[in-house]
């Protein structure tokens, strides 16, 4: 986000951010495919007029010079600071998450004093093992 916040910024900077959360959050109701169907009788308000959401939208993206995730995309895969690392930081650890939750072993709770409990399959062939 706060590439995005910069690059904007240098983009336009007599705007001076003053519709910068409202254009995030105009582009992501406007562009996300399912969410889009129902923005269109929202309204927004701004500059003491109410305006429709889409209306609204595309001209905040005519003074931003894109969309809201047209500036992002530009600003992760761009050749700029930080460039396609910003944008891969998410996704990696997303997968880090992942990973860590399909490798944990639910079943190696500790008991109170340290104690390993054993999870029921093992507790099974503990049991019927010596029959």
């Amino acid at each position: 986000m706060w590439l995005v916040w910069h690059r904007t910024g240098t983009y336009q900077p007599d705007l001076h951010h003053l519709y910068f959360w409202r254009w995030i959050l105009c582009g992501i109701l406007t562009d996300t495919p399912l969410l889009n169907h129902l923005t269109t009788s929202l309204p927004m308000y701004a500059g003491g007029a109410w305006y429709r959401l889409p209306d609204f939208t595309a001209w905040l993206d005519n003074l931003y010079g894109a969309s809201f995730y047209g500036w992002y995309w530009q600003t992760t895969t761009g050749l700029g600071a930080y460039g396609l690392g910003s944008y891969l930081l998410p996704v990696v650890a997303v997968t880090l998450l992942f990973a860590w939750w399909w490798r944990r072993n639910p079943d190696a709770g500790h008991h109170i004093r340290g104690l390993s409990l054993m999870n029921a399959r093992d507790f099974d062939r503990a049991v019927w093992r010596d029959q």
